[in-house]
């Protein structure tokens, strides 16, 4: 959009499960054709190729090697598939009005990585379910005035707050802690 933008690290780097499961490729139980789906996952994530039809399009048509190896995107021919939605980004050529490549910063980020502590735990909501949806819908009351400063949030978020704990918070963080400390074994 014509604007310089910097990026800057505030923290550590932290593998979670939401960060895994962004990338997760599996072949469903349900498949008819497994072997072939497996084949497929396969091709996309080692192929660079292949890789780059999906990112970019189709090669003469959305987009054109270059002669150092970079890719070429058609202005004219836009490829109305999200990048991102199929496998790996580590083999994608970088186009040629880029100098570097970002998939290497990425990957630089991914090997520096702290796995969280609670990296593999999955909260089981079942015994507080209505606690939660009663909680969910007294936030959704208040989120949106807290958002854009509507209201004063000294007075919003204590009773907002209040609210929650009289419908169950307090369960909710102690069923949540209970698990958390089965996890890690306390």
């Amino acid at each position: 959009m014509g604007k310089e933008l910097v990026a800057y690290t505030f923290g550590p780097t932290i593998l979670s499960n939401d960060s895994v499961l962004g990338s997760v490729n599996f072949v469903s139980v349900n498949s008819k054709h497994p072997d072939k789906a497996l084949a497929y996952l396969n091709l996309i994530n080692t192929d660079s190729k292949v890789r780059d039809a999906f990112y970019y399009g189709l090669e003469g048509e959305n987009f054109t090697y270059t002669e150092n190896g970079r890719v070429h995107k058609n202005a004219d021919k836009g490829w109305g598939l999200a990048g991102y939605t199929q496998a790996t980004f580590f083999n994608v050529t970088p186009t040629d009005d880029v100098e570097f490549n970002q998939w290497d910063e990425v990957h630089e980020l991914n090997d520096a990585a702290e796995p969280s502590v609670l990296l593999g735990f999955a909260f089981d909501s079942s015994k507080v379910d209505d606690q939660i949806a009663n909680c969910k819908t007294i936030w959704d009351r208040y989120h949106p005035e807290l958002l854009t400063g509507s209201v004063d949030p000294e007075t919003a978020v204590a009773a907002m707050y209040a609210e929650m704990e009289a419908e169950g918070l307090s369960d909710i963080i102690a069923e949540a802690q209970a698990q958390i400390d089965a996890f890690l074994g306390k």
